[in-house]
Formats: C-alpha cells, structure tokens, sequence
C-alpha cells in the first residue's frame, strides 16, 4: 500500500496482490488490522502474537475470510 499524508490522506492498493515465500526459522512482521493470508508448502508451524493494547481496546477478533484448501474444522 502506498500512501501520502498531505491536508487529507490519500492511499492506494498494489495492482497486484504480493506472495512472500517463508521457511522455518524466519520472521514474518504483519502489521495489526492487515488482510493476509498463510500458504504453506510443507507440514509448519506458524506462531502468531498480537499487542496487549489490542485485546485492551477489543480488537483481538480473527475474520476468517474464506476457508483454507483441505481444512476441516476440528481437524488436527
């Protein structure tokens, strides 16, 4: 995302969506309030961690915006 704070906010999204590859031992930064999604090619593990702030201000809910391929609730 690109944007300018001038006298009004002004923001624009990429044309094209990005695809960043991750493998074990990396760390990956998403800023709060991003639309993102995970794709692995392998069995991993992903930790994820928000700010305390958050969850204080109610903002520690998790949209799940279409189901990942080959999921299944309860699945482990």
């Amino acid at each position: 995302m690109k944007f300018e704070c001038l006298d009004a906010f002004q923001w624009e999204w990429a044309e094209v969506p990005k695809k960043f590859e991750w493998t074990r031992g990396d760390y990956i930064y998403i800023p709060p309030f991003t639309t993102h999604q995970h794709y692995a090619t392998a069995e991993s593990r992903l930790i994820m961690m928000s700010n305390r702030m958050v969850k204080e201000m109610g903002f520690d809910w998790f949209d799940q915006v279409e189901p990942a391929p080959g999921f299944e609730p309860g699945q482990k």
